[in-house]
């Protein structure tokens, strides 16, 4: 995904072998929050390759902070 130009459409089936990961993994992903809804586009789900990098990018800085100030709890209680 990474390669592919920031506006690239990609469709369910490419993102999912993309990913390393069926369809299915796809949708329920999407429900979980992690990935961004699909557009529509002629019928078929599609997703901009630089909003799906961008979201990941997204979700790994929430996941640093979070860590962060599990840290900083841990810490305080020791």
């Amino acid at each position: 995904m990474a390669e592919l130009p920031a506006k690239s459409l990609v469709d369910e089936a490419a993102l999912a072998a993309g990913l390393g990961i069926c369809k299915r993994t796809v949708r329920a992903m999407v429900v979980r929050g992690e990935l961004p809804p699909p557009v529509r586009y002629g019928g078929r789900a599609m997703w901009m390759a630089g909003r799906v990098l961008a979201h990941f990018e997204i979700q790994a800085e929430r996941a640093a902070q979070e860590a962060e100030r599990a840290a900083e709890r841990t810490r305080r209680l020791t």
